[in-house]
């Protein structure tokens, strides 16, 4: 049994206890060649996972490099069986916090900058709204255009680096020209995410603790032979593990394949924000937060809340 907080009838926070159900938590085996070749069928997308209370089923859009192993969250495939939910009885079943993670890429070849905003997402209202007076404050002459000085402190308040060259390539990946960004570039920019200085064929995956163990020995091992992790591909694929420090600057490095190159900061900070918050952490710094609410763009704040509070 363990203890939980809940508020009486009063708004007082009283004790309850709770019975965390662990009956579906047997290890999923994967090997090493499974990971170099087909790894979308071990490791899935934070999009899909799922959380519900006794109603409905809550997820959020989150960046699609970020992924977890299905012995950090075991997706159920009957439809009336899900996260916290059994088809038999209510039952609840701890998140595991996450502690250690890795940076993968299955191709060093397969790496490459981010494509610019896409044309097609549909962002919603309450989104667009939120961004339009993001976009006025940011608009300190009022010519709805967004000079370099004015992204430069756009990009201070997120916490990325943010010099005059830092702006000139933010405003040439948001579309726009010499004079600055409009109002619906700077929307569709930011909402999809594909102004950031990330790069795709590089994720972060939660591992286990178990699977991180094995990983780290796997690295060392081939490590002292002298070769890459994924040339019986012909590939070299990039496996760096960290240990995250919550509220330190930068998760600790605790290993790293040979080949491997490190994840743009920007890319590995916005990936441990979304992380942080899917761990249920409450205390943000203000840029942190503000880069948070950056990367959940295309959620709403209900669903952010509904996420938050079921988790």
């Amino acid at each position: 049994m363990e203890e939980d907080f809940v508020a009486d009838a009063r708004g007082e926070e009283t004790f309850q206890d709770i019975k965390y159900d662990r009956s579906n938590d047997k290890i999923v085996r994967w090997t090493l060649d499974e990971m170099c070749g087909e790894f979308k069928k071990i490791f899935k997308p934070f999009s899909s996972f799922v959380v519900a209370d006794a109603y409905k089923k809550v997820s959020l859009k989150f960046p699609e490099d970020i992924l977890f192993s299905q012995n950090y969250y075991r997706e159920i495939k009957d439809s009336k069986s899900r996260w916290g939910v059994s088809s038999e009885k209510y039952r609840e079943q701890r998140l595991k916090n996450i502690t250690v993670f890795m940076e993968f890429a299955p191709s060093s070849k397969d790496v490459a900058v981010s494509m610019p905003p896409d044309e097609k997402v549909n962002i919603p209202e309450e989104i667009q709204n939120h961004l339009k007076s993001t976009f006025h404050l940011l608009d300190s002459d009022g010519n709805q255009i967004l000079s370099q000085a004015e992204i430069q402190n756009y990009l201070r308040a997120v916490g990325m680096p943010y010099g005059p060259a830092d702006a000139k390539r933010m405003i040439l990946r948001m579309g726009g020209g010499e004079k600055g960004v409009a109002c619906d570039q700077f929307i569709r920019a930011v909402a999809t995410r594909s102004a950031e200085d990330a790069e795709t064929g590089r994720y972060i995956v939660v591992l286990s603790l178990a699977e991180a163990e094995s990983m780290h020995r796997i690295i060392h091992a081939f490590s002292a032979q002298g070769i890459t992790i994924g040339h019986k591909f012909g590939k070299t694929s990039e496996l760096t593990l960290r240990l995250d420090a919550s509220m330190g600057e930068k998760p600790s490095m605790l290993s790293q394949s040979i080949g491997s190159q490190i994840m743009r900061d920007h890319q590995l900070n916005r990936s441990r924000q979304c992380l942080r918050f899917i761990d249920c952490e409450h205390f943000y710094e203000r840029a942190s937060l503000n880069l948070l609410l950056l990367v959940l763009g295309l959620n709403t704040s209900k669903s952010r809340e509904a996420f938050f509070t079921s988790v």
